[in-house]
C-alpha cells in the first residue's frame, strides 16, 4: 500500500519541520518545505504526538501488529525482520527493519534499515538509502537524525553506440534520455570507468577490436536549482586507431549527470561506463 498524505497541519511552535506522510505500516515522514522528505528525530516526532522507536530510530503514527512483518511476504518475496513493507513488489529479498519498496518494484534486494526501493533489478545496503535507478547498487550511510539519502554511494551503468564523429549522449542502461538526477542542494563526485571497442564500420583506418579505456571524473554541485561542475579525464590504455575517440562529462538537462561519447566516421563503437557516484544531500539551501 502507498503512503497516505497527512492533512495540512501547521508547524508546531518553535519548529520548522512537520509531518508529510504516513506509510501503510505507520511510519511517519517529515518535511521542512513540503518537498524534502526525511525521518524525524525523537524530539520532532513526539512534538506532534507520535511514538518514537529508539531501537530503529523510527517515528510511528500507530502501532502495528506482528502480522504486518509478513506484508508482501508471498511466494515471490522473502522478508526477514520487522516493519518491512514491500507492498505489491515481486521477487524481492528483504532483511532488516523498516525497509520499503514501491508496488511496481521487481527483482530487488534490500539489506539494512529504513531503506527505500523505487527501481527494478537493484540492490540497496546500509541505512536510509534510496534507489531510484534500475539496475543499480546503492549503499546508504545514514543514521538518525540524518535525512533519508543524505549520504550514499551509487553504482550504475551508462552505455551508447556511436557510428560517426558526432557527439552522442550515453544513457543509464542504454535507455535514451535516462540519466542520474542530482538532487537540489546536493553535491556529487562521479568516477566513470569507460571502455569502448570497435565492432564494425567501413572506415579503412584501424580494424574491429580496436579499443580504448578512459576515466572521466569530477564534481557537480547543485545550488538552488543551478548546477556547476569541474571534470578531468585520464587515458588508461588504447590499442589500434582511436583518433578522435572521447568521453566528456557535463551537466545535462534537469540537473543530471551527462556523459557524451564521440567516435569516428564509419566506425561502429560500443561504449560502456561503470559510474560510481558519491552523494551528499545537504538538506540546506546552498
Amino acid at each position: 500500500m502507498p503512503s497516505r498524505i497527512t492533512p495540512t497541519i501547521p508547524y508546531a511552535d518553535g519548529f520548522s519541520v512537520k509531518p508529510l506522510s504516513i506509510s501503510a505500516i505507520g511510519i511517519v515522514t517529515f518535511t521542512d518545505n513540503g518537498t524534502n522528505e526525511f525521518r524525524p528525530n525523537q524530539i520532532q516526532c513526539e512534538k506532534y504526538g507520535y511514538k518514537f522507536d529508539k531501537q530503529t530510530s523510527t517515528c510511528f503514527a500507530y502501532k502495528h501488529t506482528s502480522k504486518i512483518n509478513t506484508l508482501g511476504n508471498s511466494i515471490t518475496n522473502t522478508v526477514k525482520g520487522q516493519r518491512n513493507n514491500i507492498a505489491s513488489a515481486t521477487n524481492c529479498l528483504v532483511t532488516g527493519q523498516g525497509n520499503q519498496a514501491n508496488a511496481s518494484v521487481t527483482n530487488a534486494i534490500m539489506t539494512g534499515n529504513n531503506n527505500q526501493m523505487k527501481a527494478n533489478n537493484s540492490i540497496v545496503l546500509g541505512s536510509q538509502g534510496v534507489v531510484s535507478q534500475d539496475n543499480s547498487l546503492v549503499i546508504g550511510g545514514n543514521l538518525s537524525p540524518s535525512a533519508v539519502a543524505s549520504n550514499q554511494f551509487v553504482r550504475c551503468l551508462y552505455s551508447v553506440q556511436t557510428t560517426s564523429n558526432s557527439t552522442e549522449a550515453s544513457a543509464l542502461n542504454g535507455v535514451t534520455g535516462e540519466r542520474f538526477v542530482i538532487p537540489d542542494n546536493s553535491i556529487i563526485y562521479f568516477h566513470a570507468d569507460t571502455l569502448v571497442v570497435r565492432v564494425g564500420g567501413s572506415n579503412a583506418a584501424g580494424a574491429k577490436g580496436d579499443y580504448g579505456s578512459y576515466v572521466e571524473r569530477g564534481v557537480i554541485i547543485t545550488k538552488s536549482g543551478t548546477s556547476t561542475y569541474q571534470r578531468e579525464r585520464d587515458t588508461i590504455k588504447t590499442s589500434g586507431t582511436v583518433t578522435n575517440w572521447r568521453i566528456l562529462a557535463a551537466v545535462g538537462a534537469g540537473n543530471t549527470l551527462s556523459l557524451t561519447c564521440r567516435g569516428q566516421t564509419n566506425m561502429t563503437l560500443e561504449w560502456a561506463m561503470n559510474v560510481n557516484i558519491t552523494l551528499i544531500n545537504t538538506g540546506v539551501t546552498l
